[in-house]
């Protein structure tokens, strides 16, 4: 469901922001991986729309877009959560990660208004 998905990576960037205000590496470090991990699952759906769109002769182009961009996202958010953890705090990795977020918040954004008018 778009709205559950587009709440989730709000809660979980909330849970992000927490963690750099209290300045814990170890806390950054998890949420970025949580939020890695529910992208994961995310490019799984998109893979599945993007293979149904091509069966179904909808726009594949468009479904395969999606799913460059959220694929990209993720690595994003994995190379982030390598350069920040235990005692380490690297600000452009925090940086990274956050536009990683926005990005992902942004397609499941947009999911829910495209789903909202039909597609």
């Amino acid at each position: 469901d778009d709205r559950r998905d587009a709440r989730e990576f709000a809660s979980l960037q909330s849970q992000f922001e927490q963690a750099v205000v209290s300045n814990n590496p170890r806390a950054i470090r998890a949420s970025i991986e949580a939020f890695a991990n529910a992208g994961r699952t995310e490019v799984t759906e998109l893979q599945r729309d993007a293979r149904r769109a091509r069966w179904t002769g909808g726009d594949h182009r468009a479904e395969f877009a999606k799913l460059q961009r959220a694929t990209a996202l993720v690595a994003e958010l994995d190379r982030a959560a390598q350069q920040v953890g235990g005692w380490r705090m690297n600000p452009n990795a925090i940086t990274s990660a956050r536009q990683a977020m926005n990005g992902f918040n942004r397609l499941a954004l947009n999911e829910v208004r495209s789903a909202r008018f039909g597609r």
